[in-house]
């Protein structure tokens, strides 16, 4: 089974969220009780480490994360790998894929009119 992400966020009112159209900022502190998990994530994001440790799987590869530490996920299919030591706590930046157009059509525009961003 594949848990689609983005859509359960937006639609579970128990989490610290701010939504918009092509962003949402939510604060996660995961319940997941299984080791392992597949997940589809429709939207890039930017994954913020609280507390705990989690493992990023994909094309053979492996990306693991701790306290501090931030990762930039391209939108897909993950498998990630759960530690139970420490509560995990993330603050995630989901970013659809028309706020990194309008951001870098906007910043391209500034940077050619000889404007700094």
């Amino acid at each position: 089974m594949i848990f689609d992400a983005i859509k359960h966020f937006k639609e579970d009112p128990s989490y610290n969220k701010l939504v918009r159209n092509d962003y949402m900022i939510l604060e996660y502190k995961c319940p997941i009780d299984v080791d392992k998990l597949q997940v589809k994530l429709e939207w890039n994001f930017i994954n913020f480490v609280i507390s705990g440790k989690k493992d990023w799987i994909t094309g053979g590869k492996t990306y693991s994360v701790k306290d501090g530490d931030a990762i930039f996920l391209r939108k897909g299919v993950y498998t990630f790998r759960q530690y139970f030591e420490i509560e995990h706590c993330v603050l995630v930046f989901f970013i659809h894929d028309d706020f990194i157009r309008n951001f870098m059509r906007e910043n391209s525009a500034k940077k050619s009119g000889g404007n700094k961003i």
